[in-house]
């Protein structure tokens, strides 16, 4: 699929032409066989993994700081503002892993079955920023984004409106944690 999108941006003698997502996956597995089909997944889960640990440290972060302030209180602005936040960070700690991942799965050809070889050919042709290229779009594309930020603000929202929920029907659990940083 990440070829089938990205075929469109390649000059028309280097586009590989699919017909459909059948076409795409056939003429994947017949030219360079049924192995190229998982090409991407290792960084592909390793950028779950970031995306995850970075957002959701990020945002207990900043919630806690901005509680520490007089200017927030525990409600939706304040959990807008650190999920806004914590979504700046997970795009700034995503984007080498998305940009790698995206050249990984693009790749085709000799010598494009190798990461390494893959980051080689970029950091070679272009410097070690090409990891940053679309950081801006990533961030500020809001028609794109508006629906992941706002999946993370609910779904951050809700979490921690469960923490305080347990919290207040269990006196032997402790009080969540950003509840105890404010004073």
């Amino acid at each position: 699929m990440v070829r089938l999108q990205g075929d469109f941006a390649k000059p028309h003698e280097k586009r590989l032409n699919y017909k459909n997502c059948f076409d795409g996956i056939y003429r994947v597995v017949r030219d360079e066989g049924t192995p190229s089909l998982a090409r991407g997944v290792t960084p592909n889960v390793f950028r779950a993994v970031l995306m995850n640990a970075s957002q959701l440290a990020s945002y207990d972060y900043f919630k806690a700081e901005l509680l520490k302030t007089p200017y927030f209180n525990d409600n939706i602005y304040c959990h807008f503002t650190a999920s806004f936040a914590a979504g700046t960070v997970a795009t700034t700690v995503c984007s080498p892993a998305d940009v790698i991942k995206s050249r990984i799965m693009n790749a085709s050809g000799p010598g494009s079955n190798s990461t390494l070889q893959v980051i080689r050919n970029s950091l070679k042709n272009e410097g070690p920023l090409f990891v940053f290229k679309g950081w801006l779009p990533a961030r500020v594309a809001l028609p794109r984004r508006a629906r992941l930020l706002s999946h993370t603000e609910f779904y951050l929202h809700g979490t921690s409106q469960m923490d305080k929920s347990a919290a207040d029907d269990d006196p032997h659990l402790p009080h969540p944690r950003v509840a105890q940083t404010r004073r």
